[in-house]
């Protein structure tokens, strides 16, 4: 597929192509496809929404409507706090593609990410939030890596890379993370397969910058053919985690779902 590919490409160049700093999406995107964008913008701009509401600025889509495209994990069952709602906001990937997500808005601020690319992962930072608007510095949230084949075996994979202790790295895997509150296919990468716990009830810090840590927000899943680290510490969960939805562009300018 295109889009995957490009992505691909960006995650295995970015870091030759810029002298080791991270490459942005807008700096990689293909001008051909840059081109069908805006073709279609003008079209579609002209265009009202059924619901009279506002359209996304990249893709064009219909924010009311533009939540038909995600692929909803159980029903979207991400709660949004007292005062804010969820809303479709979308990312600029590479070559053009986007990526679709539900974030919070409360009140006049939104949460809003931000893509950029190294030699081993795509990294989605969170530039303005919800609860505190624009922030002064951006907080990466979400790290994306390409996945093949089994998800749980990709995932183990990709988290073994990430621990430099190699010892314990060979005995870390991927389980299911058993969270109600986060997605159903959701995993951790844990050293016990029914859950690692303390003798002494101190908090649970395994398996490196991808591992299980039982008081804090971070678990794997699989989307698309990427995998999906979300890394987002004790902080309130500004992006619905079972919404996100990789986008390509069509010769027509107009996006589908890959």
């Amino acid at each position: 597929m295109r889009a995957r590919t490009v992505v691909m490409g960006l995650l295995l160049a970015g870091v030759a192509a810029c002298g080791g700093e991270p490459k942005t999406a807008n700096e990689s995107a293909n001008i051909a496809v840059a081109n069908n964008a805006v073709v279609a913008a003008k079209t579609t701009s002209a265009q009202s929404c059924p619901d009279d509401g506002d359209r996304l600025e990249i893709s064009g889509l219909c924010r009311g409507r533009a939540v038909a495209y995600l692929n909803a994990v159980d029903d979207f069952s991400a709660q949004a706090p007292d005062g804010c709602a969820w809303q479709v906001a979308e990312t600029e990937l590479a070559g053009g593609d986007v990526l679709l997500y539900r974030g919070l808005k409360c009140g006049a601020n939104a949460t809003k990410l931000a893509f950029s690319a190294n030699a081993t992962r795509g990294e989605l930072t969170l530039v303005s939030s919800a609860m505190q608007g624009k922030l002064d510095e951006p907080i990466p949230v979400i790290s994306m890596y390409v996945a093949e084949g089994d998800p749980a075996a990709a995932v183990t994979f990709r988290a073994r890379e990430m621990n430099p202790d190699r010892a314990e790295a060979a005995r870390c895997a991927a389980r299911p993370a058993r969270v109600d509150y986060w997605p159903s296919d959701a995993m951790v990468v844990d050293t016990d397969p029914k859950g690692s716990t303390t003798p002494d009830g101190s908090p649970v810090v395994v398996c490196g910058d991808g591992g299980y840590i039982d008081e804090a927000t971070r678990f794997w899943r699989v989307v698309q053919g990427y995998a999906f680290l979300f890394d987002f510490g004790q902080d309130m969960v500004e992006v619905d985690p079972g919404s996100l939805t990789l986008m390509a562009q069509g010769e027509d300018g107009r996006y589908q779902p890959l």
